[in-house]
């Protein structure tokens, strides 16, 4: 659970508990939450099944074991900023 403060609607605080998702469009999904007093609504971010993927194998590399912690965290990283930049693309092209 998260503490959040609607800073664009009615200013009330509130919990977060479980973001929603929706499809925009194709195999586009956006991650959002709203705020419960006024329906403010904000966007965390958009994926597609590419970067849906990409966040997979990032969660298998995480768990997976840890023989090579300096390779496996600079793989991760490396698939964290394709994932960044495949978010803040989608984000423009909505």
């Amino acid at each position: 659970m998260l503490k959040l403060k609607c800073d664009k609607g009615c200013k009330e605080e509130f919990t977060l508990i479980e973001p929603g998702t929706d499809i925009v469009y194709d195999d586009i999904l956006k991650t959002y939450f709203c705020c419960p007093h006024c329906g403010q609504e904000y966007v965390s971010h958009y994926t597609n099944t590419g970067i849906r993927e990409l966040q997979d194998t990032v969660r298998v590399l995480q768990e997976g074991p840890k023989r090579n912690k300096r390779k496996t965290k600079r793989m991760i990283q490396d698939l964290q900023a394709r994932i960044k930049v495949g978010m803040d693309r989608l984000r423009e092209e909505i």
